[in-house]
């Protein structure tokens, strides 16, 4: 057979940054404030990774906070910054548990303890045990990530990140790093034995300290000005009312906004 020069082959490329725009336009049709979607997407993110199903211990908590001058040195100008981070942070769950997964292992569909793996990628639906239902899961398509990166401001190089930190039973610590740019989105992650460990890069990239209980924290820089509005006066708030209401008064969840070390149940 007459075929292709293999060296003539690429890859498919997409405008990420449109992907994230079509994404976003979807959500602004229903609600058109950036911190809407940022508490849907973040409490139901902290809600499916539940270890109690019904919260029955009461352990189960949802923290949204905004930080203000955090101070971070800058490596190319060695001045020191001060820069704004929100963070998203669950208790009562699991944590991102699972192996750092190769292509070769996305080749199948991944079993429900794969939570890393599924944060790291997009659209890789839950595996679940024979016999089991998804009834208690609200979400499983993977867009929440780029709702949190979509609620950041774009660097002056043309890049948007965001920081996602787990610390789990078994007492892997891990950070990742997921940076998108025009034509790709990237991850990259530390844990305890990297070299830097992944305490040193969260310090020299954030300058919060990682946290200590088993659970996950979403760390968004630079946060788009109408989210820090909303943190503000009450907005983001009464969103979390509207959508969460039932889970709170059904299964005693809790969700609290912090700032500037305030905060409000």
């Amino acid at each position: 057979m007459v075929d292709f020069d293999p060296s003539t082959q690429k890859d498919e490329r997409t405008d990420k940054f449109l992907e994230i725009k079509i994404l976003i336009d979807g959500y602004k049709q229903k609600e058109p404030r950036i911190s809407h979607w940022l508490q849907k997407d973040g409490g139901q993110n902290c809600w499916d990774a539940r270890k109690n199903l019904k919260n029955k211990d009461k352990k189960w908590k949802c923290v949204f906070e905004l930080h203000e001058n955090i101070s971070i040195k800058n490596d190319k100008t060695n001045k020191i910054e001060k820069k704004t981070f929100v963070t998203i942070t669950d208790y009562g769950t699991y944590g991102l548990t699972g192996r750092v997964l190769s292509d070769k292992d996305l080749l199948t569909n991944l079993d429900l303890d794969e939570r890393w793996g599924r944060f790291e990628n997009y659209a890789f639906r839950n595996k679940l045990p024979k016999g089991a239902n998804a009834k208690h899961l609200l979400g499983s398509r993977g867009r929440g990530k780029y709702v949190f990166i979509a609620a950041s401001k774009m660097s002056a190089g043309g890049t948007k990140a965001t920081l996602y930190e787990t610390r789990r039973d078994d007492g892997v610590y891990r950070l990742g790093r997921r940076t998108v740019q025009k034509l790709k989105a990237q991850t990259i992650h530390a844990d305890q034995t990297s070299n830097p460990t992944a305490e040193e890069v969260l310090k020299s990239h954030s300058g919060l300290s990682p946290i200590k209980h088993v659970g996950t924290r979403i760390i968004i820089p630079d946060p788009e000005d109408e989210v820090i509005d909303d943190f503000k006066d009450g907005t983001l708030r009464q969103f979390i009312s509207e959508t969460w209401w039932e889970i709170i008064q059904k299964y005693n969840a809790e969700f609290i906004v912090k700032v500037g070390g305030k905060e409000v149940t």
